[in-house]
């Protein structure tokens, strides 16, 4: 999957359950070099899904990397008058850890990737 050109809001809206994602998504798309694609990898083991979101373009300061997913970090001190208040990655993350799960960011050769990872679910419901 690769997203090129505007988000819709309309996805956003529809349930609050997938807000997190849109959260993740809205980032690379602000973050991503102009006509570069966002994708999506999927992986999976016996045991977890991962999601990777990976966008082109520059990476995030080390020193940054562990503090991006904290209520009202933003790397860029005019983020507030853009209407990015650091709260996205905040609800991010916060609705992983309700999932069980995890996630994280890490700065690739092209660019900069979140790492979502979720336990995967037996047959039969249990886990």
């Amino acid at each position: 999957m690769a997203i090129v050109g505007q988000l819709s809001s309309q996805w956003r809206r529809t349930d609050h359950r997938k807000l997190w994602i849109w959260h993740i998504l809205k980032n690379a798309d602000r973050y991503r070099q102009p006509g570069t694609p966002i994708t999506l990898t999927l992986e999976s083991t016996e045991t977890t899904a991962t999601v990777i979101i990976h966008n082109v373009g520059q990476p995030i300061a080390e020193d940054f990397l562990d503090k991006i997913f904290e209520y009202g970090v933003s790397e860029h001190a005019e983020a507030g008058a853009n209407g990015n208040r650091g709260q996205g990655l905040f609800v991010a993350k916060t609705y992983m850890a309700k999932m069980g799960g995890t996630i994280t960011v890490r700065n690739v050769e092209d660019g900069v990737s979140f790492v979502l990872t979720l336990q995967r679910m037996r047959v039969g419901g249990a886990q």
